[in-house]
């Protein structure tokens, strides 16, 4: 068996591998299928190649002959066709007759082929063939070098038109056809000066799917149907998707809403959509809306997980719609806002709280006032302000330690609370200073107990790290309404108590 034999069996198993490849990313895709024909065509080629060098006999030899040359016609039909989808040649991917030519063309070669006689030869390589009517031989030539051209042709010609990745594409697709022509012509034209050597052209279709094969790896080559373009990015968004039927039933939830969700897709495909929604009201008014045909944008709303846990999310919506117009569909998008909700819940927070003691800041002490205020005068009682300052300490001047007094305040600030009804409010404003309202109380006295209380707690010393320390507080008092109509003059008249 010569190695020439043998590099034929290797490019066929080469050529229906990468063609398999190509086909089986996506089955629904023109040109997928008509490159894997080519390889298919490709492959029996080069296999009829290797079987007819490797024959024992002409007669063995023949049949393979016949059909590694039919084989071949129909190469540069199919290369053509790949060509024509590929470089998107409207004009011929519109009509039918470009196809009927080209097709009839090969058919009719490959019947006159068939019949005619060929001779069988014996080469130190194995077996060889050559037609013996010159006609027949003429006709094959003409074949392989014009319509055997076209390909480089028209992939050069897209090259030039196109920009980016087609671009790119272009360029490997013209040399991947011209590689055939390059290593088919030396093969003539060495042959004209009388050098024997046996025809190549299987290993020149490796060479052209090799390249196919490098552009799908380096620029995606392939055209994907749409079909495929939405599984697959249904399949890789980072945001929660379900399609619905007409009816609100889940048909299809992406690997983002499975896992938002908690679920399994058997779990939910054919489930009710207010199984996701955590507010039944909310999906009702949400789905109106789809049925009579208009897009949500980011409606804020809840999902319900698998485990009952409440997820705020960000809707977007439209329909789906057949010819008639009719809803047949419903597509839902959302975006888990969790972490965006926690971060406002945080940043709020720290608006309206104190960063050291966790208490209410004099922002929330002046609107709780208000409220207050508010309430006093449609109830005609009365509301209390205290202001508290904290004296400064030897211990802590001393000291001159930030640690220890942030202990400090926390400790005052727990104190204070402690002292306070629950429905009052205490607010740290700076430094040792802090904030006392009072809603509601009776009559004046209601507030010097709660100032005489404080007062106690504070005669006790705070243990701090290991250290007790004396902290003395002035507290000044001011009564609505005797002291003042406004939440500026109660405060005000306070500090100056």
């Amino acid at each position: 068996m010569s190695i020439f034999a043998l590099m034929s069996l290797a490019a066929g198993l080469i050529v229906i591998f990468l063609g398999q490849y190509i086909y089986y990313h996506d089955p629904r895709v023109r040109l997928n299928r008509i490159f894997f024909a080519f390889c298919i065509v490709a492959a029996i080629s080069s296999f009829g190649e290797f079987m007819y060098r490797q024959s024992d006999s002409p007669a063995a030899a023949y049949f393979w002959v016949k059909l590694t040359g039919m084989s071949y016609i129909l190469i540069i039909a199919a290369a053509v066709h790949f060509a024509l989808v590929f470089t998107e040649n409207q004009t011929a991917l519109k009509k039918r007759w470009p196809f009927f030519l080209l097709y009839g063309s090969a058919v009719l070669l490959f019947v006159i082929g068939t019949v005619s006689p060929i001779s069988i030869i014996k080469q130190p390589w194995g077996y060889d063939f050559a037609a013996r009517l010159r006609i027949v031989y003429s006709a094959l030539t003409v074949w392989s070098i014009f319509p055997g051209i076209l390909p480089f042709l028209l992939c050069l010609r897209f090259f030039f038109k196109t920009t980016g990745r087609k671009h790119r594409q272009a360029a490997l697709m013209s040399l991947a056809f011209i590689f055939p022509n390059i290593i088919g012509s030396a093969t003539r034209i060495s042959r004209g000066f009388g050098l024997e050597i046996p025809s190549i052209a299987s290993i020149g279709q490796v060479f052209l799917v090799l390249f196919v094969a490098y552009a799908i790896m380096r620029y995606e080559l392939f055209v994907v149907s749409p079909e495929a373009a939405a599984e697959q990015i249904i399949t890789t968004m980072t945001e929660s998707l379900l399609l619905l039927d007409a009816t609100g039933r889940i048909t299809v939830a992406n690997e983002w809403a499975l896992k938002l969700l908690g679920y399994k897709q058997g779990e939910i495909v054919g489930q009710s959509a207010g199984k996701v929604f955590a507010d039944e009201a909310s999906m009702n008014e949400l789905f109106s809306q789809l049925k009579l045909g208009e897009s949500i944008n980011d409606y804020e709303t809840a999902y319900r997980t698998k485990t009952d846990r409440i997820i705020p999310v960000l809707f977007s919506g439209s329909v789906m719609k057949n010819k008639s117009g009719e809803v047949i569909g419903m597509v839902g998008i959302a975006k888990d806002i969790s972490e965006s909700k926690r971060s406002e819940e945080i940043t709020s927070h720290m608006a309206r709280y104190d960063e050291v003691t966790d208490l209410p800041n004099r922002r929330l002490f002046n609107d709780r006032l208000a409220q207050a205020l508010v309430q006093a005068r449609q109830s005609r009682q009365q509301v209390a302000v205290l202001i508290l300052e904290l004296g400064d300490t030897k211990e802590i001047i001393e000291t001159r330690d930030t640690q220890v007094e942030r202990e400090l305040l926390r400790a005052a600030g727990a104190q204070l609370s402690a002292c306070l009804p629950g429905n009052d409010t205490i607010a740290r404003f700076d430094d040792g200073r802090f904030g006392v309202v009072l809603a509601k109380i009776t009559k004046p006295a209601d507030a010097d107990r709660i100032a005489e209380m404080i007062q106690r707690r504070f005669v006790e010393p705070f243990s701090i790290e290991g250290k007790d320390i004396f902290v003395s507080v002035d507290i000044g008092i001011s009564i609505y309404p005797g002291d003042g109509n406004t939440a500026e003059a109660l405060v005000a008249n306070a500090h100056a108590a």
